[in-house]
């Protein structure tokens, strides 16, 4: 990890150490599981680990949402449990994110201060926040229904990422259904907007989306591969409306 990355994400410990509400859930696990995992040295500087802290964010707000609909389900841990396997999370990372999940379902904060600390950490990066934002509608979509509660608190975290509402309907449309409408919803444009509004919209996603930006991040290798997914369907879904307008 660079000397430039390494003092970006100095930052981040500083910020989390300095008190916001996942700062003192990690205070307390550094105490109670603490884990090499969990830091990076570079040089005479020792941080977090960024991967660490994007599966912490992911944990504390998925807790969030799977209390939405009252208590916490050995059922919602377990979908929990497996989307961290999907995504090849490492055994040590998984079980400090289990003791974050248990933490955090139990804190009588609401889910807005968390989504503000995580958008304090990566607000210089839309892309991971909108990484994260799909992860958790993944998570509440796990059972194919979204109960409105948990509906309510992703418009929440959407808003608290600084996500207007055509970025929620895009960053939705990875998780929904196919339906005629999706390759605009994709975008994040109407269909009734016109072929350079959209190919404007379309040069935005790409220099927001491009996978190349999040290796310099420190995520997981995980996100990336689904970042460079999103960026073919985000191709596609462009050239297959250039392709109607030109009809």
């Amino acid at each position: 990890m660079g000397k430039h990355t390494g003092k970006i994400f100095g930052g981040i410990a500083g910020f989390l150490l300095g008190g916001g509400p996942i700062g003192l859930i990690l205070g307390v696990l550094a105490g109670k599981y603490f884990d090499d995992n969990m830091m990076v040295e570079d040089g005479s500087d020792r941080y977090y680990n960024p991967q660490f802290v994007f599966w912490a964010g992911v944990s504390v707000l998925a807790a969030k949402i799977s209390k939405a609909d009252g208590a916490v389900s050995q059922q919602e841990i377990s979908v929990f449990e497996q989307f961290l396997n999907q995504k090849g999370v490492d055994s040590s990372t998984k079980k400090t994110c289990a003791e974050i999940f248990n933490q955090s379902k139990n804190t009588p904060d609401g889910y807005q201060s968390y989504a503000r600390d995580i958008y304090k950490i990566w607000y210089h990066d839309r892309q991971v926040l909108g990484e994260i934002f799909i992860m958790l509608v993944n998570i509440a979509m796990a059972d194919n229904y979204m109960h409105p509660n948990e509906e309510r608190i992703l418009h929440g975290i959407a808003a608290e990422f600084g996500f207007n509402r055509y970025d929620y309907e895009r960053l939705m449309a990875y998780v929904k259904p196919e339906n005629p409408n999706r390759i605009y919803e994709v975008l994040g444009v109407q269909k009734s907007d016109s072929l350079e509004t959209i190919k404007k919209r379309y040069r935005q996603l790409v220099k927001e989306n491009h996978p190349d930006k999040l290796q310099s991040r420190g995520v997981p290798q995980s996100v990336i591969d689904d970042a460079k997914k999103r960026m073919q369907e985000i191709n596609a879904a462009y050239d297959q409306i250039v392709k109607q307008h030109s009809n």
